[in-house]
């Protein structure tokens, strides 16, 4: 993924993929959450703690908006 802004690539792999792909349309966390627990065995608190992390830090860098 290329930030067109900054020039930065950002390389996305496993997870971090397939949340990139699943949230190229607007859904709720909880919704986002639910797709990845079919996908991956771990436990939702878990997922849910580590999809936020990650979004949070996507969106620090400018890659998403998070709308409440």
């Amino acid at each position: 993924m290329l930030d067109i802004q900054s020039g930065k690539y950002y390389a996305l792999e496993g997870v971090s993929a397939d949340i990139w792909r699943i949230i190229e349309v607007a859904i709720s966390m909880d919704t986002l959450v639910n797709r990845l627990l079919e996908i991956y065995d771990i436990d939702k608190h878990t997922c849910l703690e580590q999809t936020s992390q990650f979004l949070t830090r996507m969106k620090d860098l400018n890659l998403i908006a998070i709308n409440a």
